[in-house]
């Protein structure tokens, strides 16, 4: 997977050097906002102040997370000033360390939830697009929200 300043992600197959899928949501035109695979997950930042994760099935995100700014009232004053800046998930697992450019660090965790998924109708139509005979397993995998476990803030 490849990051670009054009606000996309690629998934590429390395023998025929050809973008596989073009992944869209996030916004990255400036700064290096991150990039972490894990097993079939894609997560990135974003200047938005928010990370993203994507499956490489489907070319918009599954889900994503806002970072808060605790010493702002109005948490979208902050959207523009602060980005994400990195993530990397732990080997193996659904846990995930995200940093913004303000020191602010959160454990995520990547986490099924049945009912998120219904909320975004337009993934399962995506999905349904790609392989009409997606498996349930993959389907229950692709359920997925990130939850918020943990905040550090360091100065």
């Amino acid at each position: 997977a490849s990051a670009s300043t054009d606000s996309t992600l690629r998934l590429w197959d390395v023998r025929e050097n050809f973008p596989v899928r073009t992944f869209r949501g996030h916004i990255n035109e400036k700064n290096f906002v991150g990039l972490t695979v894990n097993s079939g997950y894609i997560a990135c930042g974003s200047e938005t102040n928010e990370v993203f994760v994507y499956h490489k099935a489907i070319s918009k995100p599954v889900t994503w997370h806002r970072f808060g700014s605790p010493d702002l009232d109005d948490a979208d004053e902050d959207a523009g000033s602060c980005f994400i800046s990195a993530v990397c998930w732990k080997s193996d697992g659904p846990t995930m360390l995200a940093a913004n450019s303000q020191g602010m660090i959160k454990v995520l965790v990547l986490a099924a939830l049945i009912v998120k998924l219904l909320e975004k109708k337009e993934i399962i139509k995506e999905i349904c697009k790609f392989d009409r005979e997606l498996s349930v397993a993959l389907l229950l995998n692709l359920m997925v929200i990130i939850l918020y476990i943990n905040e550090v803030r360091y100065s």
